[in-house]
């Protein structure tokens, strides 16, 4: 585990970020302010966000100031679309009476070849499916990214998914090809500065 600290005075917030930092079952049962609800996960990098009032992280935590944000690194991915899809559907009174209407061919597809890959435990659907877990199983987790190295072609690699349309909570994933300076750091940064930003409001 190692850890570096950043603070941005202009809006008040400090962040932490993590390198393979560890939440677990027992620090959840041995505190009400941490840990993981379920099993031990360690994402590959974790950034805590939290207001620059607090001189310490842990005070912040208690305070319920704290928010966590992790990224995993999976490079077996080459496109997005192998794990995300972003269209989005209108819902009408004939897709909530008939709800398989509103399932389209690759999406039925996709669930059959979810359960076949189960069964050989390779698919990599969920890879996004445990940032979902990471979002519901850590304390203070308020989004989880997946980072992929994205090919030259993709026409949509970067994609955040969020709850009522706001920057956090939410789940998604990056296109961050190693040694390209090009292949998705711009969005990456320009997301961690909506995060700082948005954080900042809140305090």
């Amino acid at each position: 585990t190692s850890v570096q600290t950043y603070k941005f005075e202009k809006e008040n917030i400090t962040v932490k970020l993590y390198y393979n930092r560890t939440f677990s079952p027992s620090q959840f049962s041995s505190s009400i302010y941490w840990g993981s609800y379920s099993r031990p996960f360690r994402p590959d990098y974790t950034l805590a966000v939290f207001p620059s009032k607090y001189k310490k992280e842990i005070d912040a935590i208690k305070s319920g100031d704290v928010s966590y944000v992790h990224f995993d690194a999976k490079y077996r991915i080459q496109d997005l679309t192998q794990f995300i899809n972003s269209n989005k559907h209108l819902v009408t009174d004939e897709t909530i009476d008939k709800p398989d209407l509103s399932i389209s061919k690759e999406e039925s597809e996709e669930l059959i070849q979810e359960k076949n890959e189960e069964n050989v435990n390779t698919y990599k659907r969920g890879d996004l499916l445990k940032m979902h877990t990471y979002n519901d199983a850590i304390r203070k987790t308020v989004g989880s990214y997946v980072l992929y190295p994205g090919s030259d072609n993709s026409t949509k690699s970067n994609e955040q998914s969020s709850v009522y349309d706001e920057i956090l909570p939410g789940v998604g994933a990056f296109a961050i090809r190693p040694g390209n300076e090009n292949s998705g750091h711009k969005a990456i940064r320009e997301f961690v500065q909506k995060i700082i930003e948005f954080k900042s409001k809140e305090s």
